[in-house]
């Protein structure tokens, strides 16, 4: 869908809709939305918008979680705008495409969000590797309120062990983590003060 003054006009006369998903290249378009429109708009997800078009949904209205991908050249001014929101965001998904290392973007959102409690994570670039998520955790020591977060990447060859040091190193980094789900697709959670996944619950 096209972001402009057509769609600005339709979203003005929606004072009830809450989640918003924009997708698309719109940055040729003039897209500015009235101060009352969208009052109870809580959570947005965009693909491929320019942060011009996520400030301007996010600016002054009540968003608590957002979905966004990052280019390399737009990451400082994308994350600038979740900065709009007349509220704390609570929940981030952020995909990235073609950005930097995970261990330079996380305290880049920590500094704009440290009371972010869900952080999904996912990585479409080949770089990730097992020891660049255990040095992962030190970024994570900057989130004063992290629950879960979720990170997925293709290609790590990580084994149960290794996946199980990455959780027990990112919890120790970040205390208040309770969930995580790494690129094997385990959901590891704390219980009796250590780390476990459903297989160990299994066995």
């Amino acid at each position: 869908m096209r972001c402009d003054r057509s769609l600005a006009k339709f979203l003005a006369t929606q004072p009830k809709i809450t989640e918003l998903c924009l997708r698309g290249l719109n940055k040729e378009y003039d897209f500015t939305l009235e101060p009352k429109a969208l009052p109870k708009l809580g959570h947005f997800r965009t693909v491929m918008s320019y942060p011009s078009i996520i400030g301007e949904v996010l600016r002054g209205r009540p968003v608590e979680s957002v979905s966004m991908s990052l280019h390399r050249g737009d990451v400082c001014a994308s994350l600038d705008t979740l900065l709009l929101s007349a509220t704390a965001i609570k929940r981030l998904t952020v995909l990235i495409l073609e950005s930097d290392p995970p261990v330079t973007l996380l305290p880049l959102i920590a500094d704009r969000l440290p009371r972010l409690e869900a952080f999904h994570l996912v990585v479409l670039t080949p770089d990730s590797t097992h020891e660049i998520l255990l040095g992962i955790g030190s970024s994570l020591a900057q989130f004063k309120a992290l629950k879960y977060i979720t990170f997925m990447a293709p290609g790590i060859p990580t084994s149960f062990n290794d996946e199980k040091s990455i959780a027990e190193a990112w919890s120790k980094a970040c205390p208040t983590l309770q969930t995580i789900i790494l690129p094997k697709g385990l959901v590891w959670f704390q219980r009796d003060e250590n780390w476990a996944c459903l297989k160990d619950s299994e066995d």
